[in-house]
């Protein structure tokens, strides 16, 4: 049976559960989220899974060195996942003129959007390229190398450039 507890006693159990490792979160936020999810009830009437979602949710991490491309450049020590702690180059943008079709969009041109993204926990490093803010493709910067020389070689070859 639940517990009714007031924000300190709850605040007192959060710092219990998280076991000597409180300064790794904000305390004051998983009590809010707590309370929010499942009112003034004791910790040990939240579900385990539940209550470390929040916990997790509400971290707080070192800041990280940018990548020297990196838009922001801020370390971004505001995440609370580390897989959140990601650099982006800036968005390229090209507007494309034959999609849709002209007798099919009216004034609306869509946009293909390029960028680069590259975490600090881990992941390989990516190219994405996406059209007018719909998720597109991702690719390895090799590949995107690859991409690039193909499309090249085909507009040289539509334009009488081919080798």
């Amino acid at each position: 049976m639940s517990q009714i507890v007031t924000d300190t006693e709850l605040r007192h159990q959060v710092v219990q559960a998280l076991e000597g490792r409180g300064a790794e979160f904000d305390v004051d936020a998983i009590v809010a989220a707590l309370i929010e999810n499942f009112g003034r009830v004791d910790v040990d009437s939240t579900p385990p899974v539940a209550f470390w979602a929040i916990a997790r949710s509400q971290r707080k991490l070192p800041a990280v060195r940018c990548f020297e491309f990196c838009v922001y450049g801020d370390g971004h020590a505001r995440e609370h996942l580390e897989e959140d702690q990601w650099c982006t180059t800036p968005l390229r943008k090209i507007h494309a003129s034959c999609y849709p079709p002209p007798q099919q969009r009216g004034d609306d041109r869509e946009v293909f959007e390029i960028s680069g993204q590259a975490w600090h926990h881990g992941r390989a490093p990516v190219i994405e390229m996406a059209m007018s803010g719909r998720p597109g493709y991702r690719m390895t910067a090799d590949e995107a190398r690859r991409m690039a020389h193909a499309l090249l070689s085909t507009a040289d070859e539509l334009e009488g450039r081919g080798a």
